[in-house]
């Protein structure tokens, strides 16, 4: 759930700049939308939480299972 949390900080953190930078006058909208095209997929925090599930899953037995068998 970490990764998840920084992933949603560091693209929260990008989108603001981006959006500044576009407000600012430093890129064209051609630039800026292609930058922001992230906020179109409409990928909420529990849907990465959903994706990451099976990562989570697998990960989390091949730990279980490391420290049961070879330590």
């Amino acid at each position: 759930m970490s990764a998840i949390s920084d992933n949603v900080f560091v693209a929260t953190i990008y989108i603001t700049e981006v959006k500044q930078a576009f407000i600012s006058r430093h890129m064209s909208r051609e630039h800026f939308e292609t930058l922001a095209i992230a906020p179109l997929i409409r990928l909420s925090y529990g849907r990465m939480v959903w994706m990451a599930f099976p990562y989570t899953v697998v990960m989390g037995v091949l730990g279980w299972y490391t420290v049961s068998h070879w330590l």
